[in-house]
C-alpha cells in the first residue's frame, strides 16, 4: 500500500516548457516525491489544474497554461525592463516509495522481482524516484542484457564496447502505432542490433514497422516529385548512397530524356542526371 505522510509542504518554483515529440506542455518540478492526489498549484492566487503528473509526482500543464505563465514573465520584463521569473506556489504531501532498496538496488532483488515488462518498469520507476527521495545517495549500476541501469537512475544502452547512449525500454502498455502490437520482456534479450524498438518524436515503434513506413513515404515523395515533370516514369529503388546501410532508399527514374538518380543526403537532396541523360541545351533549346 502507498503511504502518504500527513504533513503538507509549500514550495515556490518556476514552470518549465517541455517538448515531447509533437506535444508541448509545462512541468513544475518539486523538491520532494509528491503524492499527486494532494498537489495544488497556484499562479498569482489562481489555481491551475494539471493535465497529468510525472512518475515523480511533478504536475504537468497544458500549452494554454504554459503560455499564460510565459506571458506573465514577458509582461513584467517589458514593463520593468529587467529579467524576471514568475513563481508558482505548490502545496502537496510527500509520498513514500513503494519498493525497497533491497528490491530495486540489488542483483537479487531485481532478479526475483522482474518477471515481465510491467515489473521491470516498476523497478526502473523506483530507481528514478530514488534520486528524488535520496538526492545524495547514488544507486548501484547494473547490466541488464544490452542495457545499463546507471547510478543516476537513468537507462543507458551499450552500443559497442565503450559507447553508452541514453536508451529507452518499452513498458507493458506500450503499443506500436503502426501495427498496434506491443513488446514482451523476451524482446530485450535479442541484443542491441536486433532489439525491434525505437523511440522517435514522442512515439514508440517497432523499428521494422517505422523503417518500412519511412521507406514507403520516401518512395511516394520522390515519385510525386519526379511526376511533376515526367508522368508515370519507371523507377527502381536502390540502397542509400550517402549513409551506407541506412533504411531510407535512393531511387533511379527512367524518363524519356534519360535516367535521373535522386536521394536524400543529411539536409539536402542529391540529384544526378546520369550519363545517358540528354544535354540541357537539347531539352531547353526552345526556352
Amino acid at each position: 500500500m502507498t503511504k502518504v505522510s500527513g504533513k503538507f509542504y509549500w514550495t515556490e518554483t518556476r514552470m518549465e516548457g517541455v517538448t515531447n515529440g509533437k506535444e508541448v506542455y509545462g512541468v513544475v518540478s518539486l523538491p520532494r516525491y509528491a503524492d499527486s492526489t494532494t498537489v495544488e498549484v497556484y499562479l498569482n492566487g489562481q489555481r491551475l489544474r494539471p493535465i497529468g503528473f510525472t512518475i515523480l509526482g511533478d504536475p504537468r500543464f497544458s500549452l494554454k497554461d504554459l503560455t499564460k505563465y510565459e506571458n506573465l514573465n514577458k509582461e513584467y520584463q517589458k514593463k520593468y525592463r529587467m529579467y524576471h521569473t514568475t513563481k508558482v506556489r505548490v502545496k502537496y504531501k510527500e509520498k513514500q516509495m513503494e519498493l525497497g532498496k533491497d528490491i530495486y538496488n540489488t542483483v537479487k532483488g531485481i532478479r526475483s522481482y522482474v518477471t515481465d515488462l510491467k515489473t521491470l518498469s516498476e523497478i526502473l520507476d523506483a530507481r528514478c524516484i530514488h534520486r528524488r527521495v535520496y538526492p545524495n545517495e547514488y544507486l548501484n549500476t547494473f547490466y541488464y542484457y544490452h542495457f545499463i541501469f546507471d547510478q543516476f537512475g537513468q537507462v543507458m544502452v551499450q552500443n559497442g564496447e565503450s559507447c553508452h547512449t541514453f536508451g529507452s525500454i518499452p513498458n507493458h502498455k506500450s503499443k506500436c502505432p503502426i501495427c498496434g502490437k506491443g513488446w514482451i520482456i523476451e524482446d530485450l534479450t535479442k541484443g542491441y542490433k536486433n532489439f525491434d524498438y525505437i523511440y522517435k518524436n514522442g512515439e514508440e515503434y517497432h523499428k521494422t514497422c517505422l523503417y518500412e513506413k519511412e521507406k514507403n513515404e520516401t518512395v511516394e515523395f520522390f515519385r510525386n516529385l519526379i511526376g511533376e515533370v515526367y508522368t508515370n516514369a519507371d523507377y527502381c529503388v536502390i540502397p542509400n548512397e550517402y549513409f551506407s546501410g541506412y533504411h531510407i532508399p535512393w531511387m533511379i527514374f527512367s524518363t524519356p530524356d534519360g535516367n535521373i538518380k535522386i536521394g536524400m543526403r543529411k539536409r539536402v537532396f542529391s540529384i544526378e542526371w546520369m550519363n545517358d541523360y540528354k544535354h540541357f541545351e537539347e531539352i531547353f533549346e526552345n526556352e
